[in-house]
């Protein structure tokens, strides 16, 4: 198959008004960007890319239907491992990927299936380290939580390993706003020269505006836990946690943190909106289980005790009494001889329990003792 910019084939080159709902952006940024507008021979290929950038401007983007779903599944995971979480929202733009390889020179990372942006787990890591470093955390507490005592392999003395702690991917909790911004570097040919170029900056170069995707209004789902091989104490989390909170809000997460970008701050409300969509999950699992013993309880009854167990039942609704009663008049009817004295003595107790006598009517609750004596006696 060839790449969509080489094949003859016609595609989609620009989101269809009121499509943006139905189509992945993740999928549409990367892989349908029209490579006919992108001309690096004069300036016209700026206007293609700001065009194709301005498609991206979704205030309030996502499905909540999925969020949530998926929320609910990153929280349920937490709650079965030794683990913390947090909930933060970004304080003003925030962005990721941007090293990702993209025709626009600017990438952007998109959640695989929720097509939002999100933080991988190896980034909040990488984020959680360079604030642990900051802040001059013993090279032993490093090697513990990250598996090695420095970034460069060749400043460490000990064997890396796998680190004690698991970092989960940082997850989008709620829609946000998807839109273009735009930097404006002074010094273009000096950067682009790895800053050892012959170009030195000046104030005389022309600014080039570069335009690139960003969120805002981003809440994200932080989640740590215990490696299986860890010898980790679990209260070490609660520090982890701690350490990551004030990670993001004084370094930042994703690119350009250095500009202001990517602080963010706890947010309680989803938090507790989290939690709440955790416990009714884990109700509903409970409630299930509980029928699950229930069926398999029942099927390993006899036949008449089943019947006495639906009689029972029917009993306690004014949809299916009347059949319950006519069934109950049935068996003293034909006789329960064949029942098993267990069996019998089962009926007689349970009818006794829910009242079966107990009546205002006088006639009928005489005509009910006879059957109940007629069911003792079988």
């Amino acid at each position: 198959m060839q790449p969509f910019y080489q094949s003859s084939e016609p595609h989609m080159e620009t989101l269809v008004s009121g499509s943006a709902d139905q189509v992945h952006l993740g999928l549409f940024f990367s892989r349908f960007f029209s490579w006919k507008a992108f001309n690096t021979d004069d300036n016209q290929h700026l206007d293609a890319k700001k065009a194709f950038l301005n498609q991206f401007y979704r205030p309030n983007y996502g499905n909540n239907t999925q969020l949530e779903r998926c929320v609910t599944r990153q929280m349920l995971l937490n709650a079965s491992l030794p683990s913390r979480y947090l909930v933060a929202k970004s304080d003003w733009h925030w962005v990721t990927g941007m090293g990702n390889n993209h025709p626009l020179e600017s990438g952007f990372s998109w959640h695989h299936t929720l097509a939002m942006p999100y933080l991988p787990g190896s980034s909040v890591k990488g984020l959680l380290r360079g604030y642990c470093e900051l802040q001059g955390m013993p090279k032993e507490q490093l090697f513990q939580w990250f598996g090695s005592e420095n970034k460069d392999p060749k400043k460490c003395t000990a064997q890396q390993q796998a680190g004690q702690l698991i970092f989960f991917d940082a997850i989008p909790c709620a829609k946000a706003d998807i839109l273009p911004d735009v930097m404006t570097p002074h010094s273009g040919d000096w950067q682009q020269e790895g800053a050892k170029g012959k170009t030195a900056p000046a104030d005389w170069h022309d600014p080039i505006p570069v335009a690139f995707l960003v969120a805002r209004n981003l809440t994200l789902l932080f989640s740590v836990a215990l490696a299986n091989h860890a010898t980790l104490d679990e209260s070490v989390l609660d520090e982890v946690k701690q350490q990551l909170e004030e990670a993001l809000g004084f370094l930042g997460a994703g690119a350009k943190t250095a500009t202001g970008y990517g602080t963010m701050s706890v947010d309680a409300i989803s938090t507790k909106k989290a939690e709440a969509m955790r416990d009714e999950r884990l109700a509903e699992i409970a409630q299930i289980r509980t029928q699950q013993q229930k069926d398999l309880a029942f099927s390993q009854l006899s036949v008449n005790e089943q019947l006495i167990e639906y009689i029972i039942v029917d009993l306690d609704h004014d949809s299916s009494k009347k059949a319950a009663l006519d069934k109950i008049e049935a068996l003293a009817a034909q006789g329960i001889e064949q029942w098993s004295a267990h069996e019998r003595d089962l009926l007689v107790s349970q009818l006794k329990e829910k009242g079966y006598t107990k009546i205002k009517n006088r006639d009928k609750a005489t005509a009910r003792k006879a059957i109940l004596a007629k069911l003792e006696k079988s």
